[in-house]
């Protein structure tokens, strides 16, 4: 009598995971599967399903079809990019407001690479740079709570929590373990601002939104007689990429990108007006300078062009479209990329014309800071008078 329910569990539960994975998958989220035809797909199916039947028969602790469903669909989200992620039907809807919060509260850009939760970036006045979490910080719990088998959207949600909620962080750094304490709470947007870095401006832009077009705008009138500037786009991720367009209209005009999908371009990216800036540029990047931010330093690398100094960026500039399965569930996951005015999607690093690195500290009894060494670098560049070729 157990050998025909077994049979019956086991095309059951094939039904439903080729019903549940199929669907996002067959909007592109399986890498590869058109090149490797449809009988290769069933037979991937075909081995889930008979993974999942032997995991839950034999595994020393009990499993149940749901948790199994739910762990293999993560997985499949999470070998897409780090920045996708699926939800649970159960979770849907908070998940909404959730993604609507976003780093509000905490200031952090997070996402989950093979497993690992870390942090992409720390937004400039917020709760997570009070607590001294930094870019690339690996989050390996959260209150004793391991990260290990936390999904993308569990973690966004712990960090979008209710104003004053404390949160214990079990970071690892350069191979040492630090506890901080994040207490989640509003703080004001940083806004545009110009400093001087040995006579030189500096445009720090924090956060990339309509909010920083105007200022922007009005710096760069007010240094309209200089030729040489810097602009920081450190540690800024996340945002809205059309703003990142119109920023990239200020130094740029013509074609500045596209939105392109799987198979065809959505939307094109263009500036007929004026350039406010005519002089030679340097934008200062590392790996917390992801999306929008990406963006406008591939319009200003080369469009002007600039030169790009500091480390490797995130390498992902992509707009995150959700996917509703028959389930209840959602996959969010990247649906289109944007790109400079090359046309070539960002879903690589920027790579800088002049990397900087602890190893380039000077010989010197004073202790100088990474952020501090790029910032010399990209003075050194402009003082060469060097400008990238287009």
């Amino acid at each position: 009598m157990n050998e025909p329910r077994r049979a019956v569990r086991s095309r059951l539960l094939f039904m439903i995971v080729s019903v549940i994975t199929v669907a996002p998958f067959a909007m592109g989220a399986l890498i590869g599967a058109e090149s490797e035809g449809e009988d290769s797909l069933y037979k991937q199916l075909s081995v889930l399903s008979e993974v999942l039947t032997l995991i839950q028969r034999t595994y020393v602790d009990e499993t149940s079809i749901r948790g199994l469903l739910d762990g293999a669909l993560e997985g499949a989200t999470d070998a897409l990019d780090p920045m996708s992620t699926f939800v649970p039907a159960d979770q849907s809807r908070s998940y909404a407001d959730i993604r609507a919060i976003g780093a509000s509260r905490s200031g952090l850009t997070v996402a989950r690479d093979r497993g690992v939760a870390y942090v992409v970036a720390v937004a400039d006045g917020s709760p997570g740079e009070a607590a001294g979490v930094m870019n690339g910080d690996v989050i390996s719990a959260v209150d004793e709570r391991s990260t290990r088998n936390m999904p993308l959207w569990k973690l966004e949600g712990t960090l979008a929590g209710a104003p004053g909620t404390e949160l214990k962080l079990e970071l690892l750094r350069n191979g040492q373990s630090l506890n901080v304490s994040l207490t989640l709470d509003s703080y004001p947007e940083p806004r545009p601002e110009l400093v001087r870095r040995e006579e030189i401006a500096v445009l720090r832009i924090s956060n990339i939104d309509d909010q920083a077009v105007g200022p922007v705008r009005d710096i760069l009138a007010s240094i309209s007689g200089e030729d040489r500037l810097i602009v920081d786009l450190r540690g800024v991720a996340g945002g809205d990429a059309e703003a990142a367009y119109s920023l990239g209209g200020l130094f740029a005009t013509g074609r500045l990108g596209v939105l392109t999908g799987r198979d065809t371009e959505i939307r094109s990216f263009d500036n007929d007006l004026p350039a406010l800036w005519q002089g030679n540029a340097v934008v200062v990047v590392d790996s917390g300078t992801q999306g929008p931010a990406e963006i406008l330093a591939a319009v200003l690398k080369q469009s002007l062009p600039a030169t790009l100094v500091g480390q490797p960026t995130f390498g992902l500039a992509g707009r995150r479209g959700v996917i509703e399965l028959p389930s209840g569930g959602q996959v969010v996951m990247t649906d289109a990329l944007f790109s400079g005015p090359d046309g070539e999607p960002i879903d690589e690093r920027l790579r800088p014309d002049e990397l900087v690195r602890e190893s380039f500290r000077p010989a010197s009894d004073e202790e100088v800071s990474l952020d501090d060494l790029m910032l010399e670098r990209a003075v050194e560049v402009l003082e060469r008078g060097e400008r990238k070729a287009a």
